[in-house]
């Protein structure tokens, strides 16, 4: 899933510990340039968590610094989001925002 997702989300963390994917391309702590963390990004993050989707924005080679997704004269944040499984992680290689 990619998009326009209207959450912020900071610096939320996920634990992936328990999921014993072998994660090649991926951190383990995700960062984000974007420090405000809002009531839907919390939601946002229990619906990954309880369906077993994995945020790449910060995670990944390519995105290690959890790059702006948006940037304007009044403010830059991270509201538009990569999102999968924790099956197709094994396949990622690289994420990146450009």
């Amino acid at each position: 899933m990619v998009g326009d997702i209207n959450v912020r989300i900071g610096n939320l963390q996920q634990n992936l510990d328990a999921t014993n994917i072998n994660f090649n391309a991926g951190l383990d702590t995700r960062k984000s340039k974007d420090e405000v963390v809002n009531a839907k990004g919390r939601s946002f993050m229990e619906f990954c968590n309880d369906y077993g989707l994995v945020v790449l924005n910060g995670r990944t080679i390519g995105d290690e610094d959890g790059s702006y997704t948006f940037i304007s004269t009044v403010g830059s944040s991270v509201n538009d989001f990569c999102v999968t499984s924790f099956e197709a992680l094994q396949i990622i290689k690289k994420f990146e925002i450009q």
